[in-house]
């Protein structure tokens, strides 16, 4: 029986994404393989996957940037690389590809495979980097996908979205592109990371009120001390307990002060479901987690992807953006002041509950399965 490949070059949250899907799809019985780089091996194998490691080149290993040039280069008459004869070889044993979208057009090269392939979209970036900076983001997304959806490496194969529709309309809406938000449950995301949450913290988490997370995973080291020194005094001066997520050196998990906790790893929905709001510093990739668990944030970011988050977070009311970065301690104030409100702490749990009675991962799962069986009949027509 030919498999379900899932094919990825991308970050450890990508991966566990594809992981996720692929233990879904598994468990509807379809056989699965991922094919990504050799790392997660380990990973997929603890789900019993089959696994195929991949060839990355450095160019384009995470760079997604990179992959236009890439494919230019092939296409200029050079030596097909190690990546694309694995990627002719998976196609030849696989019932479909399903492709994280950023690396299609590897996978174009290769046109006309030996079976279909279709799109997945991980990162909602990967979305909103169609509109850039424009205005009316959400009238142009909806527009968009109701207009012609995506194009996919065959017109008539869409590329799902890991994003949910009542983001963007305020209502629940249902359209076969996008899957609704996906959730890798926590016994398998702490299977996959590795990490549960540690006595310590939980033995600090409840013992007081409800925290504020401050994620600084990408606050450099230079910033180290202004940031502290902020969050210590907005902390006295508020009356709020802090939970610090960053990469600093000589950091290591455990209460710095007895309001304030440092953590080094990953977060994970739970661990946002015990605080009150989220500080978001130079990043948005954690947005979505924030907003299913039901709670504001407060986004410090200036790039394209912060401006359609900024857009979302304020059109439903669940939280605010700073565009400067660092933010100033008054305006961070008067940010954690409106998103400890019960107007917006209200707002937000709404839009959580709304979002975690969606099954994402579940109608990503089927649709794949619905698209399989669409193969089936037509190689046996």
């Amino acid at each position: 029986m030919k498999t379900i490949t899932l094919f990825t070059l991308g970050t450890e949250t990508d991966a566990h994404y594809m992981l996720a899907l692929g233990d879904r799809l598994q468990q509807q019985g379809h056989a699965v393989r991922l094919a990504a780089a050799s790392e997660f091996q380990p990973l997929a194998r603890k789900l019993g996957l089959s696994f195929q490691p991949l060839d990355v080149a450095r160019e384009i290993r995470n760079q997604k940037s990179e992959i236009k040039n890439f494919t230019r280069l092939q296409r200029g008459g050079q030596k097909s690389p190690p990546l694309l004869q694995q990627i002719q070889q998976l196609a030849e044993n696989s019932s479909l590809m399903v492709v994280h979208k950023p690396y299609l057009p590897l996978v174009q090269m290769l046109t006309p495979l030996p079976c279909p392939a279709m799109g997945v979209a991980l990162q909602a970036e990967e979305a909103f980097s169609r509109f850039g900076q424009k205005r009316g983001l959400l009238r142009r997304l909806i527009s968009w996908i109701k207009s012609n959806g995506s194009k996919s490496i065959q017109p008539h194969i869409p590329t799902l979205y890991n994003f949910s529709p009542q983001l963007l309309a305020g209502q629940p809406a249902s359209h076969p592109h996008l899957t609704g938000q996906w959730a890798i449950p926590d016994s398998l995301l702490w299977q996959l990371s590795g990490r549960a949450p540690s006595p310590g913290l939980s033995d600090w988490l409840y013992r007081g009120g409800r925290p504020v997370f401050f994620d600084f995973s990408q606050a450099p080291e230079a910033e180290r001390e202004p940031l502290l020194k902020m969050v210590n005094e907005l902390s006295r001066k508020m009356g709020f307990r802090a939970i610090l997520c960053t990469s600093w050196a000589n950091c290591e998990e455990g209460a710095l002060q007895r309001d304030v906790f440092h953590v080094k790893s990953p977060v994970q929905e739970w661990l946002f479901q015990q605080c009150a709001a989220v500080v978001h510093y130079r990043q948005s990739n954690k947005l979505p987690e924030a907003i299913r668990a039901g709670i504001p944030s407060i986004l410090c970011a200036s790039d394209a992807a912060a401006g359609s988050w900024g857009q979302i977070l304020r059109h439903h009311g669940i939280g605010i953006h700073l565009r400067k970065e660092p933010p100033t301690a008054a305006s961070l104030e008067a940010a954690l002041e409106e998103a400890l409100r019960l107007t917006m702490q209200y707002k937000a749990k709404a839009m959580g509950k709304a979002l975690r009675e969606e099954d994402g991962l579940e109608y990503a799962a089927k649709a794949i399965g619905r698209q399989v069986e669409q193969v089936l009949v037509a190689v046996a027509v």
